[in-house]
């Protein structure tokens, strides 16, 4: 992203450079500086996810649960993750608990200050694991893809999983999240059951090959990262490569490094 760019992004979003400032807690001449110097590749993503939230805003009257409780709670396990010095990338946090005969678990690591959330679900001998956008679950209710049939059944209420995520919403908010490591018993279980190398939980490297649309769209929904920096990634011939080793699992800004892209 170029500073003009930038600048053009920001009049998109009636904000000023001061207004974007104070709203990540920048100094203000930190940004204007940008002028001269590459601007960090997560200013394009808060940017976009800021656009949808105006959005949503905009659109949406109510939600069943409070937005702002959720972000809080999505700010609460951050700060949680980083009091506990979490700092291998295959630390994180553990939340368990039932939902009518499923036992249901996520995990969550920010790793190399990034937000990672999985779920696992199990019933009797059926496992399901899939990533999750928190960003997203605080407004929607995502769809399940792939899930064992054995295993939808027993979570839909009335065709619908607003019941199953709205119940989710309410013990992350409520219930206390324990340490744990993506070597447990259960998260192991759950990547077993997982026959897409698509939807690997952690990001390992690029490869010289075209990024087929639906990987693109993957890699923004799951791992918060911006279509912008996907197409410009994609447009230069690399893809990104996830992994379910955790021992394999790099940040998005080391990734590039290594191979020497800047966007």
């Amino acid at each position: 992203m170029t500073y003009e760019d930038f600048s053009n992004r920001l009049k998109q979003l009636d904000l000023t450079r001061e207004d974007f400032s104070k709203l990540v807690g920048m100094n203000y001449n930190s940004v204007a500086n940008w002028k001269s110097k590459e601007i960090p590749i997560w200013v394009d993503t808060w940017l976009e996810k800021y656009e949808e939230e105006k959005t949503f805003s905009n659109v949406k009257g109510k939600i069943t649960i409070n937005k702002t409780t959720m972000e809080n709670t999505r700010e609460l396990l951050k700060q949680k993750y980083l009091m506990l010095n979490l700092r291998k990338p295959q630390d994180c946090l553990k939340l368990s608990y039932q939902y009518h005969q499923v036992k249901v678990n996520t995990y969550f690591d920010y790793y190399e200050n990034t937000f990672n959330l999985f779920l696992v679900l199990s019933y009797e001998k059926s496992y399901y694991f899939t990533p999750l956008n928190i960003d997203n679950l605080i407004v929607k209710n995502p769809y399940l893809n792939d899930i064992p049939k054995e295993i939808l059944g027993q979570i839909l209420d009335n065709g619908s999983l607003k019941d199953f995520y709205d119940n989710m919403r309410e013990h992350m908010i409520h219930d206390d999240v324990q340490k744990s490591n993506y070597e447990d018993y259960e998260f192991k279980n759950g990547l077993k059951s997982n026959k897409n190398n698509d939807k690997n939980p952690f990001l390992s490297h690029l490869r010289k090959m075209p990024m087929s649309e639906n990987h693109l769209n993957f890699l923004n929904t799951q791992f918060n990262i911006s279509k912008y920096i996907l197409q410009r990634i994609r447009a230069k011939g690399y893809t990104i490569v996830t992994t379910a080793n955790f021992s394999e699992r790099k940040s998005l800004t080391l990734i590039l490094n290594e191979s020497s892209i800047k966007l």
